[in-house]
């Protein structure tokens, strides 16, 4: 039996058939009821893993100081984490985290190996005992194929075995956890170099490429000609592997979005290649970019003949109410990302800013200087109460406020509450405002 899946989907699917619990998710796009956040939902996972389950989470984020916490003492049961590339992350960041924190970092290509990594990296965080991040791309994401379904594995349950030394940070037991933490990396290395993830395909010797993730299969799609080295692993890298496929080929080319964090490292090694010298540091490279770049062609751009248009609301969203009073009241207004994909440009032109996660706390700050507005949804209200306590500007909380009205009211903080079209009627210019966009309008 088969079914569709994104890539997305697929990973949850691997970690279904894995006999892994999904403890949650802290990234918006995918779980907008339960915001939970990156550092209780690794906790969350963490902790089922030492009890002896298997577990999966969902993350937003992935910063040194998390990555670090995640390797030091090591797993019970298989622990692994999903980070969904977001449009202000490159890959060349998450892989700097992983050399830095020493964390297993995984990068599946296609939809299929989503689903595949994912129980795969499983096995490696019991073998290696460690935690391991599985990297899906912004097109991973989103793509979608049909896999097949197969009933999961009864698995049993690992033993919990106290471990004083190894769980409890005491200053006596850092330095035995840093050891073992160089023990672990030390037989990662050794057995990256054989690891099944990496994919070695010689064609055409005149140019090898080095990359991973879909960018390799955007390669073999634009140069099916090429001889390719797609690397599975972020971290830790396979040198031995990658020396001897530059041997066999005249030149070497490294892909990666981002800064050049393998290039640089190869280079290290007396590994000649060439990187950002032929790409540049963009974040993003699209099949025809890359075809441009690595063969020197020219490729048209397609024209549909079509007019350009911005993406906007349907003219019976609810939000469209509230972006058209704002747009005439003339304020700058401070919101999250995919609201203002829908308001920023013609013709409403209403958002100022949106590169934060937290709108209010940054429009408090704004808001010292000059009046604004923030706009975000009402399902963060839990990890907003702090600064609308202290809201010096017009808080706009919109979606299902049946919740966010009752955390409120039980911290005694005032509000209106009121429907996307009444909006325009409101007379304030600081203060809190649930907008209903559930109810009827």
């Amino acid at each position: 039996m088969s079914k569709l899946y994104t890539g997305y989907q697929a990973a949850l699917r691997g970690a279904y058939e894995g006999q892994a619990i999904v403890v949650g998710s802290s990234d918006p796009r995918f779980d907008e009821t339960k915001p939970i956040s990156v550092e209780s939902l690794i906790s969350k996972a963490l902790g089922l893993s030492l009890s002896g389950k298997r577990a999966l989470a969902v993350v937003d984020k992935i910063d040194t100081r998390l990555a670090t916490v995640l390797t030091h003492t090591g797993v019970g049961a298989g622990c692994v984490l999903v980070y969904c590339q977001n449009t202000f992350v490159p890959q060349a960041d998450v892989a700097q985290v992983a050399h830095l924190a020493h964390l297993m970092t995984i990068a599946p290509s296609t939809v299929y190996e989503c689903k595949t990594y994912v129980k795969i990296a499983f096995n490696l965080s019991e073998k290696y005992d460690t935690p391991v991040l599985v990297y899906l791309s912004e097109g991973l994401c989103g793509a979608s194929t049909s896999l097949e379904i197969v009933d999961p594995k009864t698995l049993g349950d690992k033993p919990y075995q106290k471990n004083i030394e190894k769980y409890v940070t005491l200053p006596s037991s850092v330095r035995l956890c840093a050891e073992d933490r160089v023990y672990r990396d030390r037989r990662m290395q050794e057995d990256c170099e054989s690891f099944p993830l990496h994919n070695m395909v010689l064609r055409d010797t005149t140019v090898g490429v080095v990359t991973s993730g879909d960018i390799a299969v955007n390669v073999s799609a634009v140069a099916p000609h090429l001889s390719v080295l797609r690397l599975g692993t972020f971290y830790p890298i396979p040198f031995e592997l990658i020396a001897s496929f530059a041997a066999k080929v005249d030149e070497l080319i490294v892909i990666e979005e981002g800064d050049p964090l393998l290039e640089t490292q190869l280079k290290a090694r007396d590994i000649k290649c060439h990187g950002k010298d032929l790409f540049p540091l963009a974040k993003h490279y699209s099949p025809a970019e890359i075809k441009e770049r690595l063969l020197g062609v020219d490729v048209p751009k397609e024209e549909t003949g079509l007019p350009l248009r911005s993406p906007m609301f349907a003219p019976d969203h609810p939000l469209l109410d509230v972006f058209v009073a704002l747009k005439k009241r003339g304020l700058p207004v401070h919101t999250e990302v995919g609201v203002a994909m829908l308001a920023a440009e013609s013709p409403l032109e209403t958002v100022d800013t949106a590169f934060v996660d937290n709108p209010v706390a940054f429009a408090n700050g704004f808001a010292v200087n000059f009046p604004c507005v923030s706009v975000t949804n009402a399902a963060k209200v839990d990890f907003l109460l702090a600064d609308l306590e202290g809201c010096n500007h017009l808080a706009i909380l919109w979606g299902n406020v049946d919740r966010a009205s009752k955390l409120l009211a039980a911290l005694d903080l005032p509000f209106v509450k009121t429907s996307p079209a009444k909006v325009g009627e409101l007379n304030m210019d600081k203060g809190i405002v649930l907008v209903d966009t559930e109810g009827d309008r």
